[in-house]
Order: structure tokens, then sequence, then C-alpha cells
């Protein structure tokens, strides 16, 4: 797949897993250790708008924060989700910019980068979702595989960053499959339950 069709991908998975959600859902805990699952869905929503805004060139808002998301997305996360999906979609491909743009950690990155970042992001958030809720992710190979290759570049680099935990160290155990080794990877315990 292409870094496009990745993001596209990625971004169906997420709406599958986001539409089992339910009210009783949101004090549930993720697999990462301080968040819920509405502050989750909040960051879902903020990282697809956060994206779009970088991909076309313009300046974020103060609210579109990934590390303390504001609450954009958990009173209707399937439709917010929606829209802030199809808007990142629509921005990475018809985007104007001449290879790079700004990435999240405030650093201009390559366009194809950014795509991959987004779409890492996005499938990390999916399992971490899945697995709060008790649900399928529906993340395959395909998906997986590409991203973990990304990652292995990637996050060593963010890992760098000292001004707030980003990533945790990678765990072990993680699997033979792509999506828990790219889990493990980013910190994740692929083996955690709520």
């Amino acid at each position: 797949m292409d870094p496009l069709e990745l993001l596209d991908t990625a971004q169906d998975k997420a709406m599958v897993v986001i539409g089992s959600v339910g009210g009783d859902d949101h004090d549930k805990p993720c697999p990462c250790e301080g968040w819920d699952v509405a502050m989750l869905l909040d960051k879902m929503v903020t990282s697809a708008a956060l994206f779009a805004v970088l991909c076309r060139g313009e300046q974020p808002s103060p609210d579109l924060n990934l590390l303390f998301p504001t609450e954009i997305g958990r009173h209707d996360a399937s439709a917010a989700f929606s829209t802030a999906a199809a808007d990142c979609l629509d921005s990475f491909r018809n985007s104007r910019l001449e290879g790079e743009m700004m990435g999240p950690l405030g650093v201009m990155v390559p366009r194809r980068a950014g795509l991959m970042v987004r779409a890492m992001d996005c499938t990390l958030n999916t399992w971490d979702l899945a697995a709060a809720i008790g649900q399928e992710h529906g993340i395959d190979e395909a998906l997986a595989a590409p991203l973990l290759e990304f990652a292995h570049g990637f996050l060593p680099k963010v890992r760098q960053k000292t001004d707030h935990v980003r990533f945790g160290e990678p765990t072990a155990g993680s699997g033979d499959d792509a999506l828990s080794q790219l889990v493990a990877l980013s910190g994740r315990d692929p083996s955690w339950t709520p």
C-alpha cells in the first residue's frame, strides 16, 4: 500500500472501533497510563484535525494538542472522527506543499513521513481503544507491517525529545505479528487488558 492508502485504511479501521464505543465505556482505562476512553477519543479526533491543518501549511490552534487534548471528540465520536479523518485524508491528497510539512513535534518533515506518522498514530490509537473496550481491532499485517518498518526509524528520534514523554521504552514479549511488534515498539504492552 502507498502511504495515502495506509492512512485511508488506518482511519477506516479506527471508524469501526469508534463505532463500537458505548456510553458506559468512556471511563474505562486505556493501555497508556492515565488515559481513559473519553480522553483517547478526544485525542483521536485531535490527531486527525491537527494533521489536516499541518498538511495544509496552516498554523494549528492551541486546542489541537495531542498530549493534552480538549473535549473535541467524546460527545459524538463517530461523527467527529469521520469529519476530521475525511478532512485529514483530503488535506494529504490535495496538499500543495513542496515536499515538506510541519510535523506534530514542531519540526519540518517530508510530507510522506507526515503521512506515515499519522497512519501509525491512528493505528496505535485504534489498538488502544479496541483493547480498552474489549473489541476486535481489525488491523491486519498489510497495514501493520509498513508502519512497523517506519516506526523502527521514527520512534527512536521521538524518544530523544525531552520536553514530554511521548512513547515509553519498547516492551518485551512482542509476539510474531507486525501489530504486536509495533505496539511493543511504541512502549505499550501487547498483552494489556483492562
